[in-house]
């Protein structure tokens, strides 16, 4: 009762036809289509199955980057309306998108998700990680591991929308740090990471993360993107 009275309060529309009881109607959904070709996350030319040219990798590059959808049209509107009005139940709805579309044959084997932290000051404005959000829900569809207390985020940057070029690189400067408890064990450094955030611009947020693991010890750390 208390569901269908907040539906009925608060109904959901789709975000691209109006349509009124879901954000991704049948209709649009199928409209919807992923990404052709995947890039290089150093140069950003394409690249087969996403991994990083070996004329450009560094020892602390990241190893590949997948994104899943063009950053455009209806995905667009999703990314933006779950991160910056805070429509949380629309995570459901995209990760029905991502698990139809996202090729985990592309991904290293036994990987476990990262989720990009937000500072301890920008979650308890917001209330909740977009990121960890994702993560947790696409974890709990495919069954891989998750790990939301590994990376932590310990320098409040400004909001990388309102930057451009350089200025985002020097803006995340000093942000990350890794869990140090979480070092203990031999075990962890095995498995490979995947980093995952909602879009991928210039991946300055995705390459300051992976050098951080990639300096705690981390060697295969990929970028996982919603969008490109």
């Amino acid at each position: 009762m208390a569901l269908n009275l907040v539906d009925w309060l608060f109904p959901r529309f789709c975000l691209s036809c109006g349509k009124i009881g879901t954000y991704l109607c049948d209709n649009c959904r199928f409209l919807v289509r992923p990404l052709v070709f995947q890039i290089c996350p150093i140069c950003q030319q394409p690249s087969f199955n996403g991994k990083t040219h070996k004329h450009c990798y560094q020892k602390e590059s990241l190893n590949g980057l997948i994104s899943i959808f063009p950053y455009r049209g209806i995905i667009k509107k999703a990314i933006i309306k779950l991160k910056y009005r805070f429509v949380t139940d629309l995570a459901d709805d995209l990760i029905s998108l991502i698990k139809v579309n996202l090729n985990l044959r592309l991904l290293p084997q036994g990987f476990v998700l990262i989720p990009v932290p937000l500072h301890p000051h920008r979650f308890n404005w917001r209330g909740f990680n977009q990121s960890a959000l994702l993560a947790q829900k696409i974890s709990e569809r495919i069954g891989c591991g998750i790990d939301n207390d590994l990376l932590k985020r310990i320098k409040n940057t400004l909001p990388q929308v309102a930057l451009k070029g350089d200025q985002r690189q020097i803006n995340l400067e000093s942000s990350f740090t890794v869990n140090k408890h979480h070092l203990n064990s031999k075990k962890i450094f095995k498995k490979p990471l995947v980093l995952i955030d909602d879009v991928w611009t210039t991946g300055a947020t995705l390459k300051t993360a992976a050098k951080v693991l990639k300096e705690s010890g981390f060697k295969n750390v990929w970028g996982l993107t919603i969008c490109r």
